[in-house]
């Protein structure tokens, strides 16, 4: 069973990323901020790490690795965990399509909109978790300024370089 952190305890995240200095550096940010952060080199260490810490309450993860890639991670923990939130990142590799919940970051990523980006997942795997009544409506913040949404039925952009997960394949952005 999924568990969320208290209030007088940090949010614990797990971030999923094959660079050491890349993960190092993503630590120290979301650790600046008040996270408690576990870390892992591969999705299969990721998985390992999701079953003994029921504490997690977002994923970080790469999409570039040895082995299973964010994606196939993406949606290993969906199955298994579907109220947990992800967000994946890569410089390279844009998605075809996402599990609900998961967000999409394109590479590079400054470290506030990150950081920004993990607090709100694990906003909303605890809102999840706190409400799992069946019917109900996920709320997803879909924009820098605050407001919230139903989630969306089909995967959208939200704002440049953020795509949030849905049902329906994901068009690259224009970067031109």
């Amino acid at each position: 069973m999924r568990t969320f952190s208290s209030s007088s305890s940090k949010p614990v995240v797990l971030v999923v990323e094959d660079e050491p200095l890349v993960r190092m550096f993503i630590t120290d940010a979301l650790e600046d901020e008040g996270f408690k952060v576990l870390e892992a080199a591969n999705a299969d260490e990721a998985l390992i790490l999701l079953q003994a810490r029921p504490d997690v309450l977002a994923v970080l993860t790469d999409v570039e690795m040895p082995g299973r890639s964010g994606y196939e991670l993406a949606e290993a923990i969906h199955e298994r965990l579907p109220s947990l939130s992800l967000v994946i990142m890569s410089g390279r590799c844009w998605p075809e399509t996402l599990p609900v919940n998961s967000v999409f970051l394109a590479k590079p990523v400054p470290a506030a909109k990150l950081v920004a980006q993990v607090k709100q997942a694990v906003d909303q795997t605890q809102r999840w978790l706190a409400e799992p009544a069946e019917g109900s409506v996920l709320t997803i913040t879909v924009s820098g300024d605050g407001e919230s949404a139903p989630a969306p039925s089909a995967a959208a952009f939200v704002s440049d370089p953020i795509i949030v997960g849905g049902a329906q394949p994901v068009q690259e952005p224009d970067r031109s």
